[in-house]
């Protein structure tokens, strides 16, 4: 008889230890639940856009005799032309560029000069540059242009070619693509 009550008793230890861990864990589980929280955030984020266009160009001179003048120009490009060019001789044009887009752009611009006159013997002037709120810059100052912001550009052609007379006297274009990258 002693054996059963001892058998019930040691039943009994194990079954509470058996019992108390798992509300234990059900009490930590729920603990747990209540006290703690998630929490999940959307962010949406908007790029700015870089987007520059010609706003307006001119045919500002060329020296004499040549002749000269705007052909057309697009967002992007000005494109002038040139006639009986000769050696020394001198055009100044005037492009307005401005920012349409929502960040600051720096810009940059490259020339292409149309045949039949070789793109060495059309040299860009040292005195060349911009303005940009009113005030005169030399390309060599970097130019950011922001946003809603218009820039005069001004560039100066020097037909430089003694060494081809046959091109002389000739018509040319010359195209200034101006570009706008993020600084």
């Amino acid at each position: 008889m002693e054996k059963k009550e001892s058998d019930k008793k040691m039943n009994k230890k194990l079954m509470t230890a058996m019992v108390i861990p798992l509300i234990l864990i059900a009490i930590g589980g729920l603990g747990y639940s209540v006290w703690t929280d998630s929490v999940t955030k959307t962010i949406t984020a908007t790029a700015g856009s870089v987007k520059i266009d010609i706003t307006g160009a001119r045919f500002e001179s060329i020296t004499s005799p040549a002749t000269g003048g705007l052909t057309d120009f697009t967002a992007d490009l000005a494109r002038f032309w040139a006639n009986n060019v000769f050696p020394s001789c001198v055009m100044h044009i005037e492009v307005d560029v401005k920012n349409v887009g929502t960040l600051p752009v720096k810009m940059s611009y490259t020339i292409a000069v149309g045949l039949p006159w070789p793109s060495e013997c059309v040299e860009e002037s040292e005195n060349f540059g911009y303005v940009k709120a009113g005030t005169w810059h030399l390309w060599t100052d970097p130019l950011t242009i922001d946003p809603g912001e218009t820039v005069i550009m001004y560039n100066c052609f020097h037909f430089n070619c003694q060494e081809h007379p046959e091109i002389q006297g000739t018509t040319t274009t010359i195209t200034v693509t101006y570009t706008g990258t993020q600084p």
